[in-house]
């Protein structure tokens, strides 16, 4: 048998986000669990009140985390992706943007 393959979907957005969020949640739920393990974390800005992909995501059956920042450029992330990608024993990671 072989071993599924580790993906970690990894986005940043503020707001209620757009088209990626469909695809990302879409191709989480619908993969073949017996191939793919995938986990989706998002950086979500800690100001943001109207971020809404959480909402999306617990309304299907996915593995999502987030991560709060405090901007663009937040080196206090890094230990805890880390911290995900060792304990997920992530294989793949899918940045989706430039700011991930």
């Amino acid at each position: 048998m072989t071993r599924r393959l580790s993906i970690l979907e990894l986005r940043s957005v503020r707001g209620t986000g757009g088209g990626p969020e469909k695809t990302i949640l879409l191709g989480a739920e619908r993969r073949d669990r017996a191939r793919f393990d995938i986990t989706i974390c998002y950086l979500r800005h800690a100001d943001d009140e109207v971020f809404a992909v959480d909402e999306r995501a617990r309304q299907m059956d996915v593995d999502y985390v987030e991560q709060r920042e405090r901007g663009a450029l937040d080196p206090s992330i890094w230990r805890s992706l880390v911290a995900l990608l060792r304990a997920r024993a992530i294989d793949i990671v899918h940045a989706h943007d430039y700011k991930t």
